[in-house]
């Protein structure tokens, strides 16, 4: 297994506003946007898009499509702690959860007990699709999905649930030595030098990059610990991280499945909220050394797009609620409810089968159906089918993911897969949108320094 795993926990890429895209690009007079987002790995352009929601004045309706269905059940936990009413949490406090079950291996023990609490409540989710409809979070839509899939969400979130004393059931600190000794070798004992060859000599060569940190990522690489956001414990295995795999059993040759964490080892889960910011301050030096980090960075993006789409939800602020909180002792258990979220009219989160892309080709359920799709660089093959067109509307925004962070990749292997991602998206028939991106300063060996492709399909 190479070092970005079989899974992906996180983005390859910094996060972006589609919908902002789709409403600079593309003029309509329908009521509904349909957006498909396909190997995305995480929640982040959902997140970043819902705050033009606003300024669209348009229902939005998100598909989503993933590999693994591990990755839906992190989508329904991350996206409902956005959702939480503030008189149950504030800004900042969503905001740094989010974090840690996000890039984190280990979490605090407060943190395991909110998943634990939220399980609780997806199982009825995901049992019973009356239930869902009449909660607050009805917003996603689990009903596409097969019997089987919602069995084996069922299933993960179970196993969210378990409360241990002994880690037996995902000893993560131990799945991640695993990880790294398979995927090192003989190199094991050194692998502090790999750590700083991939900062110094492959992610610097990114822009904003250096803004990680390189004690901050060495660290992680060793321990799977990303945000360490303030002096706590973290202690305990996230669960989220966990995910499958079949193995052959080099003894009985049968196969036998395995529960661990096989996900990204080598990049890290802060391209999508940490290397990029509005604010120029964050990117100041003192004595040739950043006053911030990537940390901070996605703290402080996460703060304010959930600002965003509390304010869009139109709930009041903590501040305005104070009077009604409840003072909660630290790990104590209480069991959480549909009423703990606010809705968020007009979208729609839609998870899609497993089966789903290779249906489009073979069913027209969805012929002509998507005004926008975001492509992650592990589903760009879909692009040469010539299915991928008929999905699309007359006028429709295509945004793909570059191999610009894949640092396993060579800068001829990353520059060749943008052309020919070009290459496929012309045989479509789609226009790269030109993003006018200014003073860019190229690498010395020219790796591309696009974070996505933009393409129009014209009628």
């Amino acid at each position: 297994m190479d070092g970005f795993g079989n899974i992906n926990w996180w983005g390859f890429s910094p996060s972006i506003d589609i919908l902002k895209l789709y409403d600079q690009n593309i003029k309509n007079n329908e009521d509904t946007v349909n957006i498909l987002l396909m190997n995305c790995g995480d929640q982040r352009i959902i997140i970043d898009s819902l705050k033009s929601k606003k300024n669209l004045g348009k229902k939005i309706r998100f598909f989503v499509y993933e590999k693994m269905l591990e990755l839906y059940a992190r989508d329904l936990l991350l996206l409902s702690i956005i959702f939480e009413h503030s008189q149950r949490s504030g800004v900042g406090e969503k905001a740094e959860n989010f974090l840690e079950i996000y890039g984190n291996l280990l979490i605090r023990e407060s943190t395991a007990n909110l998943i634990r609490l939220k399980s609780s409540e997806f199982i009825k989710f995901i049992t019973d699709l009356d239930y869902l409809a009449k909660s607050s979070l009805n917003m996603f839509n689990f009903s596409l999905l097969k019997y089987k899939e919602r069995d084996f969400l069922e299933g993960i979130f179970k196993f969210w649930r378990i409360k241990e004393a002994n880690k037996e059931y995902f000893p993560a600190e131990k799945c991640w030595d695993v990880r790294l000794r398979n995927y090192f070798a003989n190199r094991y004992d050194s692998r502090s030098n790999a750590y700083d060859w991939d900062f110094s000599m492959k992610l610097l060569e990114r822009k904003n990059c250096s803004i990680i940190n390189h004690r901050v990522y060495s660290k992680w690489r060793d321990s799977g610990i990303a945000f360490e956001q303030r002096d706590v414990n973290y202690d305990t295995p996230n669960k989220t991280l966990a995910s499958g795999m079949i193995f052959n059993d080099p003894r009985s040759g049968d196969k036998a499945s395995r529960r661990g964490y096989f996900g990204d080892i080598i990049v890290g889960p802060y391209l999508a909220y940490g290397i990029q910011h509005e604010n120029v301050d964050f990117f100041k030096k003192v004595n040739d050394s950043y006053r911030y980090t990537a940390t901070d960075i996605a703290k402080s993006n996460l703060e304010s797009l959930i600002g965003k789409i509390v304010e869009i939800g139109g709930h009041e602020s903590v501040e305005s609620k104070l009077s009604e909180m409840k003072i909660v002792e630290v790990g104590e258990e209480v069991e959480m409810s549909s009423d703990d979220y606010f809705k968020l009219e007009d979208v729609e989160i839609v998870f899609l089968p497993l089966s789903a892309v290779g249906d489009f080709s073979q069913k027209n359920k969805f012929d002509g159906f998507f005004d926008a799709v975001f492509v992650g660089n592990s589903a760009a093959a879909n692009l040469a089918d010539k299915s991928f067109s008929k999905i699309l509307k007359a006028e429709a925004l295509v945004v793909v993911e570059t191999a610009k962070y894949m640092i396993e990749m060579k800068t001829e292997q990353i520059n060749g897969f943008s052309q020919k991602l070009r290459q496929m998206c012309h045989e479509n028939g789609f226009l790269e949108i030109d993003q006018n991106i200014c003073n860019v300063k190229e690498s010395k060996d020219n790796l591309e320094f696009l974070d996505h492709l933009i393409f129009l399909k014209n009628k």
